[in-house]
């Protein structure tokens, strides 16, 4: 049980760290904060190279996804030495430490690819719209298809990186 609660508020830490820090422009904060939070846990875990890699493709995937977006134009990132479309360093630490609740406290999710879909189809686009509220990036045109879209790519996403990690040999973690 204490391995799920620490996950939990390590990613909500790392959320609001990466989030915070690319709207107040010191974006380099979230990743840092998210190196500090989730080399803990991998030290408590069973497999921490297998994990570790699995964090390393969900922020390569987190990466791209995010790049092709914005240069769709579906949002724009600010203040960042990348162009305006590119997946800045903070997002992909923020992927990293979305990916680290998967096989720990969003691990219930695993083999229920439909309420795997539902969630991500509402908890994405309000992360990315929360992430717009306080400035971190900026949903351009019309918000309300922006999010359609994000619901939608999320709704296959989750299931997508639930389906990774079992791939990758990551079971869902017991807690202790």
């Amino acid at each position: 049980m204490w391995r799920t609660v620490v996950n939990v508020l390590a990613f909500q830490v790392g959320w609001f760290a990466c989030v915070l820090g690319a709207a107040r422009g010191v974006p380099w904060t979230g990743p840092v904060m998210v190196a500090v939070l989730l080399g803990p846990q991998l030290w408590f875990l069973p497999d921490p190279r297998r994990f570790a890699r699995f964090l390393a493709v969900a922020g390569l995937l987190g990466l791209v996804l995010d790049s092709t977006l914005g240069a769709l134009g579906l949002y724009v990132f600010h203040d960042s030495a990348f162009p305006a479309w590119v997946c800045p360093p903070w997002l992909t630490a923020l992927w990293m430490m979305f990916a680290s609740t998967l096989p720990l406290s969003l691990g219930w999710l695993t083999g229920r690819p439909w309420l795997a879909a539902l969630c991500g189809a509402l908890g994405g686009p309000v992360s990315y719209y929360a992430g717009a509220s306080m400035g971190a990036l900026e949903l351009p045109g019309q918000t309300g298809t922006s999010l359609l879209i994000l619901a939608a790519v999320w709704g296959i996403l989750l299931p997508t990186l639930l389906h990774l990690k079992d791939r990758m040999g990551l079971t869902h973690q017991h807690s202790s």
